[in-house]
């Protein structure tokens, strides 16, 4: 298992860590030609690389910190339709640049959970993203919450290309990949599903998912609902 984690990691760096470096070679050799649209190019490429590489590292160690019981959750009544709103805005360029449509169905009045705000959002962050990561162009996700017997579900629906049985199984795994997603040449660490259910379970809670290829993938997130004592926090 460390071998896997150590190939899968080195491997992870490695493509965005060849760009930074070619880019950054090139601007050092000039080879730009002084065109300001060329250099823009270049930096634009080497910002993205290191954005991609802090966000495996940033995974990466949440993950680490969570499987060991080591992330200090900080749980405080929490309204998931603010949290979720953020996350939305937080997405709204890669869902521009994919041309991909996120629409909400968050009831006003949704009752409050118990949650860690930060692990939360990157719950959310993860499952949203994946969702337009995998849509195909002009297409939609849709985002959904509502309350039942004493739960709270939140799901992330895309039209994309979905998930093949044979892999449902796996798909929480870490490092683990959809072969259908590899071989489109789509971007991914394999950690994010996998941060997804550690950060779901932590608040005791679980995730779902149904899934057809060419058709589309629905996540369902399940959590206990804050008991109705404890107030709202409205910061």
């Amino acid at each position: 298992m460390k071998s896997s984690i150590v190939a899968n990691v080195s491997h992870e760096f490695r493509a965005p860590l060849a760009s930074i470096k070619a880019y950054t070679e090139l601007l050092l050799d000039e080879l730009d030609e002084g065109d300001p649209e060329v250099r823009r190019h270049f930096l634009t490429v080497i910002e993205e690389e290191t954005d991609r590489l802090t966000g495996l590292v940033n995974d990466f160690l949440d993950l680490s910190r969570l499987e060991s019981g080591r992330f200090e959750l900080k749980k405080r009544p929490l309204d998931l339709g603010r949290v979720v709103d953020h996350v939305v805005s937080l997405l709204s360029v890669q869902a521009q640049n994919n041309g991909v449509d996120i629409k909400m169905d968050i009831p006003p009045d949704l009752p409050a959970i118990l949650a860690d705000e930060d692990l939360t959002v990157i719950l959310i962050r993860n499952l949203l993203s994946n969702a337009v990561k995998f849509s195909y162009g002009g297409g939609e996700v849709e985002v959904k919450a509502w309350a039942e017997a004493g739960q709270l579900f939140l799901s992330v629906a895309d039209q994309g290309i979905g998930i093949p049985p044979e892999d449902l199984p796996l798909l929480f795994e870490k490092f683990y990949r959809v072969r259908s997603a590899r071989e489109s040449g789509i971007k991914g660490s394999g950690l994010g599903l996998a941060l997804a259910k550690e950060a779901a379970e932590v608040h005791g809670g679980r995730i779902e998912v149904q899934s057809e290829v060419g058709v589309g993938s629905c996540f369902t997130v399940i959590l206990p609902i804050t008991p109705p004592d404890q107030p709202l926090d409205d910061s």
